[in-house]
């Protein structure tokens, strides 16, 4: 287990390299940036996980939950050169990262192994970086949504972070769940993470 985990950390951790990077040739004037002030420059990262298989990732996750978004907002954080998460007016700083959190107001709680709360905050890495906007494929959750999703600890401590990426985040709908592989009834997804 902590293999996966791992290389699903590894995996997004070379993401955020290539996006520190851009982000920093671009500041530097290395990218063009001749860009209107109309445009708005991105990039899009493609996440790559390599556990998606159902089962794993209910082993992995530390929570499943189902409720409503209630609250979302941008943070940026950084890591030393190390990768260690450091505060934001630390000298080590060596990159820093766009996430987006969101709280999620519980109506059901579907596994649950230390968290004693009703409000889940959980991060998604993108948003805006030197301004740039930078999008992952994750699915574009809005406050009001109605959502199950999977949770493990981020290396943070503060977060939890999806597990598996788009994988383990369903939006529900008229009694079906849907994410990025799969549509199927809301009841027999609870029952399958069970």
């Amino acid at each position: 287990m902590t293999q996966q985990k791992f290389s699903i950390i590894a995996l997004a951790s070379i993401a955020v390299i290539a996006v520190v990077a851009f982000g920093t040739l671009a500041s530097t004037g290395q990218i063009d940036n001749s860009v209107s002030t109309s445009e708005k420059q991105f990039i899009m990262i493609q996440n790559s996980y390599t556990t998606v298989d159902v089962n794993q990732m209910i082993e992995i996750s530390s929570d499943i939950v189902q409720g409503e978004i209630v609250n979302k907002y941008q943070i940026t954080q950084y890591r030393d050169k190390d990768g260690n998460y450091v505060k934001a007016n630390s000298k080590e700083i060596a990159q820093s990262e766009p996430y987006i959190v969101y709280e999620l107001l519980t109506t059901e709680v579907i596994k649950n192994t230390k968290t004693d709360t009703t409000v889940y905050k959980f991060k998604i890495f993108g948003g805006d970086l030197n301004d740039i906007q930078i999008f992952t494929d994750m699915p574009e959750l809005k406050i009001g949504d109605n959502v199950i999703v999977l949770l493990e600890p981020s290396l943070d401590g503060l977060y939890q972070e999806i597990t598996s990426g788009e994988f383990g985040v369903y939006k529900i709908s008229n009694g079906q769940a849907t994410n990025t592989n799969s549509v199927i009834s809301v009841e027999q997804l609870k029952e399958s993470l069970r």
